[in-house]
């Protein structure tokens, strides 16, 4: 009798919801924040620790490594572009309108994109005179962006003058191009097509990237991203199986625990990955160990994503709560500013410091006091953005689609 009742209260024991995924709101806000702590700490240098006692935890691993978590975007996005057809599959849902995608797409990336390069532009690069009179440079900085192939010159990419994390946004949109016609053709043959995908990215490394030190500018090319994408669409058609098992399943209970379980296995080899990570001397192999790995890792987070869709109710309100959810919500405007005001910040003294540079001089109260106001700032344009401009554009321009029947 008492089994029975913690068992109620202890083990999931509800259906899965196949059209929203809960944990998947912790995950992105988990990577959109370990990414953005990535940055921060670029600027601040501080060293993050836990005293418990006379024993430290040392966390310094996870800002080292906070940007293999764009990777578990990539992820999401593959997983989440799928997840219609998926339903499709194995649900006889409708199949997904392709003019659909696209418009979806457009509404939910180009609005606020646009928006961050005309204030970037015309209020930081322009009259800071970043390009020094260098016309030529600065078209082909801005059309590039516009284009989204600013991936494809390294004065585009990491040298750009206007938003270097955008680069990440050039890659999604390259992905959405070819992705209805991938979908469609993955659809008919998920395995082949999926394998076809891995061959793809790891010939890419093979054939492109070994052979070369320097692969700074080819370790984020869109072939070096498919086996992610690929294992996000396979992930997808797999939530839909084990959702559909659960649901008709009368072992809710254990089920759960075993997804648990498998969470906590995956987190585990994820910190593993990251610590190693973390320790690697040079930018060259830090790199190579990346593009090495990028395959394993997106593994790891996929069994970290269908085991933990299954798991105990304490671990899914971990990664499902109000909280999670709205940082998620957020998480687009979120992303794109958080790294330029942060670097914005540094470049006007602010906050005040009493050393030059502060960040060298480990002064600590500053350390704290510029992370404290980088995640604060950061958190407030992206809930500006989200609420006062992105949604309602999106939104209106949806609607006068509709009215036009575009």
């Amino acid at each position: 009798m008492i089994f029975q009742r913690l068992t109620k209260i202890t083990f999931l024991a509800k259906p899965v919801n196949v059209y929203y995924i809960d944990v998947l709101d912790g995950l992105r806000a988990i990577s959109v924040l370990f990414i953005a702590w990535f940055h921060f700490w670029q600027q601040s240098w501080l060293s993050p620790s836990l005293n418990l006692g006379s024993y430290q935890i040392d966390l310094l691993f996870i800002p080292r490594s906070g940007y293999i978590f764009v990777d578990v975007l990539i992820l999401l996005s593959g997983f989440c572009l799928f997840l219609p057809h998926a339903r499709h599959m194995l649900m006889g849902a409708d199949y997904p309108s392709t003019s659909g995608f696209y418009l979806k797409r457009a509404l939910r990336i180009l609005p606020s994109y646009w928006l961050c390069l005309f204030v970037v532009l015309f209020f930081f690069t322009l009259p800071n005179n970043e390009y020094n009179g260098n016309n030529d440079e600065m078209w082909k900085d801005l059309l590039s962006h516009l284009s989204f192939t600013q991936t494809f010159w390294p004065e585009t990419y990491s040298g750009t003058h206007l938003n270097v994390v955008l680069w990440t946004l050039a890659i999604e949109v390259q992905f959405y191009l070819i992705f209805p016609l991938l979908a469609k053709i993955f659809t008919k043959q998920p395995i082949p097509v999926y394998f076809l995908m891995v061959m793809t990215a790891q010939a890419f490394r093979f054939i492109i990237i070994q052979p070369r030190t320097d692969i700074g500018l080819l370790i984020n090319q869109l072939p070096n991203f498919l086996d992610v994408y690929a294992n996000g669409m396979l992930g997808a058609l797999a939530f839909i199986k084990l959702a559909q098992a659960y649901n008709e399943s009368n072992k809710k209970s254990w089920i759960a625990f075993i997804g648990t379980l498998l969470t906590l296995i995956s987190a585990y080899i994820a910190i593993f990955m990251m610590q190693d990570l973390s320790y690697v001397p040079s930018y060259e192999k830090i790199n190579a160990w990346q593009s090495n790995n990028r395959f394993a890792w997106s593994i790891v987070i996929l069994m970290f994503i269908l085991s933990s869709a299954f798991s105990m109710p304490w671990l899914r309100w971990l990664l499902s709560n109000k909280l999670v959810a709205f940082i998620s919500f957020i998480s687009y405007n979120f992303f794109i500013w958080h790294q330029y005001l942060a670097v914005q910040m540094k470049k006007f003294h602010f906050p005040a410091s009493v050393n030059e540079n502060p960040h060298i001089a480990a002064e600590y109260s500053w350390q704290i006091l510029y992370m404290l106001i980088a995640f604060s700032l950061a958190t407030i344009v992206g809930t500006i953005l989200t609420y006062g401009f992105e949604k309602p554009v999106a939104e209106n321009l949806s609607q006068w689609f509709k009215a036009k029947k575009i």
